[in-house]
């Protein structure tokens, strides 16, 4: 289970693997930033994509898809990386999938902190008897003292 948390912690393609592709993929020639979003603050998001668009920049967003969601709706279990090609009064425009949505809306996925929920099941799954919890004590990321994922575990594990 340990090594289940540690993976999840890490998974998929971080903003500095993209950065890392771009690179290496234009042999230098394209240059990529990222651009912390939280904590959120007040700006027009549509005005700062499409000043970034005109000079010839191709944003990417980095969203939580936990965030937002709809009561009653499935909680995905990671983030997402989506290609901005456009933005306008309705919108702002992405790829994968090819979608319109409203600033607001991308606002709360953009701007969350940087914590994915594990679902209760998935870590059910993967408990035995002889599952050792010790690693969980010896992450050295400060964030799992602060969420105290050791004792979520232990707390998931009485209930």
């Amino acid at each position: 289970m340990p090594q289940y948390l540690f993976s999840r912690s890490n998974a998929g393609a971080t903003h500095e693997d993209l950065i890392r592709g771009i690179e290496l993929a234009s042999d230098g020639l394209l240059y990529a930033r990222f651009f912390h979003m939280c904590p959120e603050r007040k700006f027009s998001l549509s005005k700062w994509l499409s000043f970034w668009i005109k000079k010839g920049a191709v944003p990417i967003v980095t969203l939580n898809l936990q965030a937002g969601l709809s009561p009653g709706a499935p909680v995905p279990d990671a983030w997402h990386h989506q290609m901005v090609f456009g933005v306008n009064p309705r919108g702002v425009y992405l790829t994968n999938p090819l979608e319109c949505v409203p600033e607001s809306a991308l606002l709360g996925q953009l701007c969350s902190p940087s914590v994915l929920k594990v679902k209760r099941n998935d870590v059910l799954q993967r408990w035995t008897n002889t599952t050792d919890l010790s690693p969980l004590m010896c992450q050295t990321d400060v964030r799992w003292r602060k969420l105290n994922v050791l004792g979520e575990e232990n707390n998931l594990l009485i209930i």
